[in-house]
């Protein structure tokens, strides 16, 4: 398995509760300005998936991070690719 793989699979249980988020705090852009806004969704999604990050793996699932490590990832490794990912994301929207 490579380790983008891996990186993936451990993204997919944050993905739909962060997206879920974002998509509400987006939508909050209506109240505001009349509009879906796709900067505020995507704020949403990196600061809900960090936190949903943090509840998942660091208290409800901690014995995961020894299959990632198994995988050779490292905990730091999992935590810079929630924050890059997010990040990026936030940084396209602002581009958009």
């Amino acid at each position: 398995m490579t380790i983008f793989k891996a990186i993936y699979y451990f993204h997919l249980k944050l993905f739909i509760p962060s997206l879920i988020v974002g998509i509400i705090t987006g939508s909050l852009g209506w109240m505001e300005h009349d509009h879906f806004s796709i900067q505020k969704m995507a704020f949403g999604y990196w600061i809900t998936s960090l936190l949903f990050h943090l509840f998942i793996y660091e208290v409800d699932r901690k014995k995961e991070y020894i299959f990632y490590y198994n995988l050779g990832l490292s905990k730091l490794v999992l935590w810079i690719s929630t924050f890059v990912i997010g990040l990026s994301l936030y940084l396209i929207s602002l581009l958009l």
